[in-house]
């Protein structure tokens, strides 16, 4: 692209403007190219992988086989030499061993592909090794309010011929908790969806945390007693509206494990149970904060 000067500015700002043009147009370049080198790196990472159904073909050709070529050296030699043992005073029992290497090689090649890692003695029945899964760190995000309904009680003076002071005791049950939001938790990798949000290790770190912080052991009920002291003049009515709310303190558990990849999991404590209460004239319709 040509840039057209003033001809009234001096060859030196003529010439360091070219230079800046020049320079701005390599690093783009330089910046664009790196990152298309990484993508095409990615890809041939992940078209490197073996389909599950080529390696279960593999071992249906020759027992055994799909796991050699997926690394687990040990445990497809192990199968290779039992088929063929197997082979030799019956062909039933060959054949058994024959589709259980295929299913096992076709299950523990879809778990490299989503986790990118299997343990050398890995069978299908195993719990998938994958990536190793641990709590980063716990960012505190501070407290917030939900809003749960309004409850109204009526006072009425309308026959009173002076003000009258009513003490009321608002009792209520809660339940304190606490909520993963599995649905909301963000990734790092778009490869897979990783079930890490709905396991143990989260649920147990939660825990462990409310414990330390709300001295918890379990979500139980508790009862709210709290006393409220209404006013009204004669010859009027008013309204005592309470506004109940779940008091709550947010999270973000932050799950990593050693292939780089991170989860950030929301987590939020019902603590506390509260309302705020307001006044309203049943008569004319004015209103007051208590």
């Amino acid at each position: 692209m040509q840039h057209n000067l003033p001809h009234t500015l001096p060859d030196d700002l003529v010439r360091t403007w070219n230079a800046a043009l020049a320079s701005s147009k390599t690093t783009v370049t330089r910046v664009g190219s790196e990152l298309i080198r990484q993508g095409a790196m990615a890809r041939e990472r992940f078209d490197a992988l073996p389909s599950p159904y080529r390696i279960g073909a593999q071992s249906l050709l020759l027992g055994g086989l799909g796991q050699l070529n997926m690394g687990q050296r040990k445990k497809g030699a192990l199968i290779m030499i039992v088929a063929v043992v197997a082979a030799i005073p019956f062909i039933f029992p060959v054949v058994i061993v024959i589709v259980f290497g295929m299913y096992d090689a076709y299950v523990i090649c879809q778990r490299l592909q989503s986790h990118g890692k299997i343990g050398e003695w890995e069978f299908f029945w195993h719990k998938a090794v994958g990536a190793s899964w641990k709590v980063l760190r716990v960012e505190p995000l501070g407290l917030s309010e939900e809003f749960l309904g309004v409850e109204t009680l009526r006072i009425d003076n309308r026959e009173g011929q002076r003000p009258v002071n009513r003490s009321l005791k608002i009792q209520k049950e809660w339940q304190q908790s606490y909520v993963i939001e599995h649905e909301k938790a963000q990734t790092t990798t778009q490869q897979f969806e990783p079930t890490v949000t709905k396991s143990s290790m989260v649920k147990r770190s939660v825990e462990h945390m409310y414990r330390e912080k709300y001295s918890y052991s379990e979500t139980r009920k508790q009862m709210l007693e709290e006393g409220v002291s209404v006013e009204v003049p004669p010859h009027a009515a008013a309204f005592l509206e309470l506004r109940w709310k779940h008091i709550l303190d947010n999270w973000t558990l932050v799950v990593g494990n050693d292939l780089g990849e991170e989860v950030r999991v929301p987590v939020h404590v019902v603590t506390k149970l509260s309302f705020d209460q307001r006044i309203t004239d049943a008569g004319v319709g004015a209103t007051s904060t208590v």
